[in-house]
């Protein structure tokens, strides 16, 4: 897809330069485990699924704020090989990916992620009041849980014609400082929430107790929660899916992350038809 000519951009003399023509962002994770160019499958996946959600939602936020009709936060990812046809390179994590749709809003997503990265790494106050910086926070926590497990740093490059080089690094006092914003910030009891039960899954995106299941809550505010079911409920829960519910339980509010509710009780709503009550009157 690409012409080849001098020595590859990513400083590996042994391969062929190829002749960038739409922007490429490359992401990397290197140091602690990946000094022995090998990391966990699960790990590599999770990286990689998280920024391109991340990427996704924090698209999609500008593609609305920029006018467009139907913001899908789809910049036409595509990864891509070296001459010798690897799309990954020795540090276990270092892949290149090019936009090649709405290049201008896909540009402005990826500067956002790199400009906040590097605001988390430089110790820099991070102010969470638009949906943009909490998405992006939030994503790099769930990268920084790998990056604890595994001790690696993870950095986040982009080049493109036209387009000024630009790099973030996060580092183990990064990621210290991810933990420390997503702490829980306050606790409520006994609070009730009304929505749709709009997911349900063995286990949460970050959490391992195997004796829940989770589920996502779109209240009525339009607020998402993420609820915390008793597995032993899980046969009265199940049918909830999709419905009208009512939570109740114990609510944790977060910096970064969505709310948390641990259900103590719930059961559908049934809403009352207003017309049928008005014509029975």
């Amino acid at each position: 897809m690409y012409p080849l000519a001098a020595p590859d951009y990513h400083g590996d003399a042994a391969l062929p330069r190829r002749t960038i023509d739409s922007p490429e962002f490359t992401i990397t994770l290197s140091k602690g485990l990946a000094n022995r160019h090998r990391l966990p499958w699960d790990h590599v996946m999770k990286v990689l699924r998280e920024f391109k959600a991340m990427l996704e939602d924090v698209g999609r936020t500008i593609q609305r704020e920029n006018g467009v009709q139907n913001p899908t936060g789809d910049f036409g990812i595509e990864l891509l090989a070296t001459a010798k046809g690897n799309v990954f390179r020795r540090g276990s994590i270092d892949t290149t990916a090019a936009l090649t749709l709405d290049v201008a809003n896909g540009l402005l997503a990826v500067n956002a992620i790199i400009n906040t990265a590097n605001a988390v790494e430089k110790q820099k106050e991070i102010v969470l009041d638009d949906d943009k910086t909490i998405r992006i926070v939030r994503g790099l926590t769930k990268i920084g849980e790998v990056q604890r497990q595994d001790r690696t740093d993870f950095a986040v490059k982009i080049v493109g014609p036209n387009t000024p080089k630009k790099a973030a690094k996060i580092t183990e006092s990064g990621v210290q400082k991810l933990q420390a914003a997503d702490a829980e910030v306050l606790h409520v009891d006994g609070l009730t929430v009304y929505g749709k039960l709009l997911e349900l899954r063995d286990r949460s995106q970050t959490d391992d107790m195997g004796d829940y299941i989770w589920g996502e809550l779109r209240s009525d505010g339009g607020d998402v929660w993420r609820v915390q079911f008793k597995r032993k409920d899980a046969a009265d829960v199940i049918p909830l899916f999709t419905k009208q519910v009512m939570v109740y339980g114990n609510a944790m509010y977060f910096k970064t992350r969505s709310p948390r509710l641990d259900a103590n009780s719930f059961k559908e709503d049934a809403r009352r038809n207003d017309l049928a009550a008005f014509d029975e009157m």
